[in-house]
């Protein structure tokens, strides 16, 4: 149940805990276009199992439908030599692809909003919780390109706005084990379509930004249309302005925009490296171990609130 899943966790620790040894993996330099992870399957899973919180409420989800189609136009708008005033080209690719089938929940009515708000932010902290343990396993030179935005965005469902908990990857998709593992936690996960060597057309900011615009997606999905998106965090430096504008289209809000050479922003806080530099500062260390420990301080405090009066999460 969610109110179980809520007390047995403990809010307070908010994502600290979770973003210990997440921000030790971080790629400290912005990096070039990423290419495709060699040896990294993206088959499509289908989990079934169902978390104890969450018996009762699925819903089902399923692949986002083909770009509509557009009329062409031009002196040849069908490439044929047909002379045709207009014709149907093929559908676009679409800009990603659903790769697993979590199943999606729907808080009880009993709960009230702030508690759902809560539960929400204890899934999401589990999720970089599972994100950060992946990347310290993973060998140092495969970290730098390894993309995954870990995203929560509240989603007006037919019941009430509920927390629904998206990961994006690049055109390589992610190791069937992390699938795994994000899909128990209900994280519904996108790949982005295959682009051409060195473009940034195959980056996990663009499968993000196409489910934005994509509504009819994002209903039979996520069960409703994204109102707000919470949370949208990098593993690796965001590349180009041309990939922060794409991850800014999905978070919708120019409040929380994101800037390149950041790693996203968690309920509206830029992680940035002013805010790295700060947060070691303060702490009097120095290195990647000084980052972890800075983080998981900072998020302990900012989630339950100065002086611990308040376990409500600010910033959404």
């Amino acid at each position: 149940m969610w109110r179980q899943r809520l007390h047995q966790t403990g809010l307070r620790i908010g994502l600290g805990l979770a973003m210990a040894g997440l921000l030790t993996t971080l790629a400290p330099e912005p990096l070039p276009a990423r290419p495709a992870q060699a040896g990294v399957g993206a088959a499509q899973l289908s989990v079934t199992a169902t978390q104890p919180n969450m018996s009762g409420y699925a819903l089902t989800g399923g692949r986002p439908g083909t770009t509509a189609l557009l009329q062409g136009q031009g002196p040849d708008p069908c490439g044929d030599g047909s002379g045709r005033s207009s014709c149907t080209p093929p559908p676009s690719p679409p800009e990603f692809e659903k790769i697993n089938n979590p199943v999606l929940s729907t808080p009880p009515r009993r709960l009230l909003p702030e508690e759902i708000e809560q539960a929400g932010t204890v899934i999401y902290g589990e999720g970089l919780k599972v994100l950060g343990e992946h990347l310290q396993a993973m060998h140092p030179a495969a970290r730098g390109n390894f993309t995954v935005v870990l995203t929560e965005a509240l989603v007006e469902t037919e019941h009430s706005p509920v927390p629904r908990f998206i990961a994006f990857t690049s055109q390589a998709g992610i190791p069937q084990d992390l699938n795994a593992r994000l899909t128990k936690l209900s994280f519904i996960i996108y790949k982005a379509s295959a682009a051409l060597p060195r473009s940034v057309e195959g980056h996990a900011e663009r499968a993000a930004a196409g489910l934005r615009q994509n509504v009819p997606a994002q209903t039979r999905d996520l069960g409703g249309r994204i109102t707000n998106v919470v949370s949208a965090f990098s593993t690796v430096q965001i590349c180009s302005r041309a990939c922060a504008g794409r991850l800014n289209k999905f978070i919708g809000d120019p409040r929380k925009n994101v800037q390149p050479t950041t790693n996203g922003m968690i309920a509206g806080t830029q992680i940035d490296k002013e805010f790295l530099r700060k947060a070691r500062g303060f702490f009097g260390v120095r290195g990647l171990v000084a980052t972890a420990v800075a983080s998981q301080a900072f998020f302990a405090g900012f989630f339950r609130g100065r002086g611990g009066s308040s376990g409500r999460v600010r910033g959404r």
